[in-house]
């Protein structure tokens, strides 16, 4: 990439987003003045700092250092890709940190993460495979707040409750681990409220595959039972009744 020296404006090329100056002179007689860097105004800072007089003049010599770009190198891909291939990144809400924003400023005036989203995506799946608990809870928590219901549950009890055959106890079928474009797979792993008015806590869930817990939704046993009922007397009176081979060409 091509910038430009803070000290004399001399662009150069650089592959480091952390070099800012053409030449080693450049850079110490930069650090050794005692003039703020941006507006000239008398600093008084000892050592070799940058000096700045002032949070504007930091902000400045940020946008300097740092300018808007279009495109970046994926971290982990290599490849150079447009802004709109990475994620946006917003100002952390907790911690030491928060209110500040990571990541690298576009010209769309916003900042974006360091991956691109397609190896984002990768590494997610890959890393759902192997551990879907922390999803599951955070899936769980999410529509908890939404349904506004009671949500106390961990990774942890998630664990000690999961099928050890690693099968769906309603259907028998061994769960699918993977993920597919736009959701889950139809024998994916989720959590299923015994009674769903009582939110998810301990001893009001069990671990069912997707297709499972969407025919079930929110019904109760009753409603269930006469659901079931209904289909079966359906199946035995109608002579056109569903069948999956009418419908394989």
């Amino acid at each position: 990439m091509q910038k430009n020296c803070l000290k004399c404006e001399t662009p150069f090329e650089t592959k480091s987003n952390l070099k800012f100056y053409c030449s080693r002179g450049c850079r110490e007689t930069f650090n050794k003045q005692s003039k703020c860097v941006i507006c000239g105004k008398e600093v008084k800072v000892k050592g070799f700092t940058t000096k700045l007089c002032s949070e504007i003049c930091k902000n400045k010599l940020y946008l300097k250092m740092y300018p808007p770009r279009s495109e970046k190198e994926c971290n982990y891909c290599n490849q150079v890709r447009k802004y709109t291939d990475f994620r946006i990144v917003k100002p952390n809400k907790k911690g030491k940190n928060k209110g500040k924003i990571a990541g690298w400023r576009t010209t769309n005036n916003d900042h974006r993460a360091s991956r691109c989203l397609a190896c984002e995506k990768k590494e997610f799946e890959g890393r759902y495979a192997k551990n879907p608990f922390p999803q599951m809870v955070s899936n769980a928590k999410r529509r908890s707040k939404a349904d506004g219901r009671i949500f106390n549950i961990t990774t942890k009890y998630i664990k000690s409750i999961f099928p050890k055959d690693s099968r769906c106890p309603v259907l028998g079928v061994k769960f699918d681990m993977s993920l597919k474009k736009g959701g889950t797979q139809k024998h994916s792993p989720t959590l299923d409220k015994i009674i769903p008015e009582k939110g998810y806590v301990e001893g009001n869930l069990i671990i069912v595959s997707w297709i499972v817990n969407r025919v079930k939704g929110d019904v109760n046993y009753e409603e269930m039972e006469k659901i079931l009922k209904y289909y079966l007397k359906n199946k035995k009176e109608t002579k056109n009744f569903y069948n999956k081979k009418d419908f394989i060409s």
